[in-house]
């Protein structure tokens, strides 16, 4: 109860860690994107976050050794992101030892070295470009094209390591709703939505499984002409 929104992740990867898992190259279900759903709602409320994340690491830490090995060597935790991050930067003293190894922080430069992979957030990100490459190559005629990522999440991570190994032009920077006390993602500068005219942007790439439609309806209201590309609710890309 205490792993709340995200109890069937915890229970999920306990038991595949546990007991084995296989991948099956095929869709068998779905989900729905709903930015107002139980968990993506609440993973908005900071405090609570960084709660279920440390009751979390608690509990792994308590596993026994060769399931909590599993964990720290899965990198399982590395999914949640700068929320993770935070949490072991502002209070490993109080975690259980070896907390700290739990995540991966270099594992993005690893995992996309060589051939990007067809499955999970890359898959996605790669299909996408492949279906407007006719609209995003007109678009690279630009003279001095200045493009910008909206959202600074695991899923931007893997998104500019794609960008990067493309022939588009450098991404200018990434964006970001409302303040923050970074100024930097992974090296590209951190700029807020509304401090962004919209004669400094030509095209902005949503970043965020579970919150494009809002970040459709921010740029509505703030760059409504700037063109946009979005990955998961393809409606809301604007070429």
């Amino acid at each position: 109860e205490k792993a709340k929104w995200h109890s069937d992740w915890l229970c999920f990867t306990s038991i595949a860690l546990a007991h084995g898992l296989c991948f099956i190259p095929s869709p068998i279900t779905g989900f729905r994107l709903n930015s107002k759903s139980y968990g993506n709602s609440s993973l908005l409320k900071e405090k609570e976050q960084r709660l279920v994340l440390r009751f979390m690491v608690n509990e792994v830490m308590k596993y026994k050794d060769n399931l909590k090995q599993s964990f720290i060597l899965s990198g399982a935790f590395t999914i949640f992101g700068s929320a993770m991050e935070k949490l072991l930067e502002a209070e490993i003293d109080s975690l259980p030892d070896g907390s700290g190894k739990l995540i991966q922080r270099n594992w993005i430069e690893q995992y996309y070295r060589d051939k990007i992979p067809a499955h999970g957030f890359s898959g996605v990100i790669s299909r996408r470009m492949k279906e407007v490459q006719k609209e995003l190559y007109s678009l690279k005629q630009t003279e001095r094209l200045r493009v910008f990522i909206y959202g600074a999440g695991l899923q931007t991570s893997v998104l500019l390591k794609i960008w990067e190994q493309s022939s588009f032009p450098k991404i200018r920077g990434i964006i970001i709703t409302g303040t923050n006390e970074k100024t930097d993602f992974n090296g590209y500068p951190i700029v807020s939505l509304e401090s962004l005219p919209h004669t400094e942007v030509d095209l902005i790439l949503l970043s965020s499984k579970s919150f494009e439609s809002e970040m459709s309806s921010n740029l509505d209201e703030s760059l409504p002409t700037v063109k946009r590309l979005s990955f998961w609710i393809k409606e809301l890309t604007r070429l």
